[in-house]
């Protein structure tokens, strides 16, 4: 729609853009066009505030801090939930230290899973596998990819090619812990998937 010699767009405030996300040639590309306000805001308060070589590190830690806390405020329906002892029947009759619905008296279970409040080493596992992954990635920058790029051709489309594939495997396998959430789970997970 055409007003007053402009193009009307409605992409102003654009969080995720899923077609550079999909198809990235790295993990950084991948992880920049992801909650890409989420990523500005990181990189202006964090990752460009710290000295070089624990920059990255601390990012990536925040981040997972950040989604934990997140995870923990939506499973108790708000920050300012307390903590108590309740019963988990997932974990027997000894009380957990756990945000809940249940009355203190009432001999039902409570309706929302047992949460640890906020933390989810899985969160963590992901994030520090990431920041791993990065600094990798500027080694293989530096080396590898200008190389690459300056020989053109096949060579460089074939290279963007393995990069695109690689970098969507690698992306598949860091996300196992994430999606897990607990430390017990996620071998036995990484084990199944890379047996596929």
């Amino acid at each position: 729609m055409v007003k007053d010699k402009r193009v009307e767009s409605w992409d102003g405030v654009p969080n995720v853009d899923i077609p550079r996300f999909e198809a990235p040639l790295n993990l950084t590309d991948a992880t920049r066009q992801w909650n890409m306000h989420t990523q500005q805001w990181l990189a202006r308060c964090c990752n460009q505030r710290l000295p070089q070589g624990i920059n990255t590190y601390a990012t990536y830690l925040l981040s997972a801090f950040w989604h934990g806390e997140r995870a923990r405020r939506l499973a108790c329906g708000s920050s300012r939930t307390r903590l108590r002892q309740c019963p988990c029947p997932r974990r027997g009759t000894h009380g957990v230290l756990r945000c809940c619905a249940c009355p203190p008296r009432s001999n039902r279970p409570p309706t929302l899973p047992c949460v640890p409040p906020g933390f989810y080493p899985g969160y963590y596992l992901t994030f520090l596998s990431a920041a791993v992954a990065a600094q990798a990635e500027k080694a293989i920058q530096n080396k590898i990819t200008t190389r690459m790029v300056a020989a053109g051709g096949a060579v460089n489309s074939a290279y963007n090619i393995f990069a695109r594939v690689f970098t969507n495997l690698t992306m598949n396998y860091f996300v196992v812990p994430f999606v897990v959430r607990g430390g017990g789970r996620v071998p036995a997970r990484l084990a199944s998937r890379v047996a596929v």
